[in-house]
């Protein structure tokens, strides 16, 4: 039985911090998109209290009414926004585990192992210095896949 400190790897490993990289960037950037969309909703939500006391109350029941819309768009695009991050995370992070299964697999049939376990170490009570292999797969990892795209970037 071999070991990889799930915690470790993912912690250090290069790709990992790339895809986390790439995800606070896109992350901010859509903050800032929705924070702007905002702020254009505030001035129009002002605008719109300017006008009560000027038009007829189905005039203005309509332009609440068109406001409401407007508030419900952006809520919607944010949601499906960040979820599309999120998937595109996901992704990026599938392709490192699939890399990881393909090191330990290697590594496994080298050590003559049958079983790889890939958890965080403070959840293993004991494990031989030889048994860890946490350094062989980061070490294999960061040669063979040092980015993945999340889409776009």
């Amino acid at each position: 039985m071999l070991f990889i400190d799930s915690e470790r790897v993912l912690s250090e490993a290069l790709v990992a911090k790339d895809i986390r990289a790439q995800l606070d960037r896109r992350r901010t950037e859509l903050q800032g998109t929705f924070t702007r969309r905002g702020e254009e909703l505030r001035k129009g939500e002002e605008e719109l209290i300017k006008q009560k006391s000027i038009l007829s109350s189905e005039a203005f029941d309509a332009k609440v009414a068109e406001f409401r819309k407007e508030v419900d768009s952006l809520n919607r695009d944010a949601a499906a926004k960040m979820s599309e991050l999120e998937g595109m995370y996901s992704g990026a992070m599938e392709q490192v585990y699939g890399k990881i299964q393909q090191i330990s697999k290697q590594l496994a049939g080298k050590f003559g192992a049958t079983i790889v376990l890939f958890i965080p170490k403070g959840q293993v009570a004991y494990v031989e210095g030889t048994a860890d292999i946490s350094e062989q797969v980061l070490e294999t990892l960061n040669r063979d896949l040092s980015r993945v795209s999340m889409g776009g970037s």
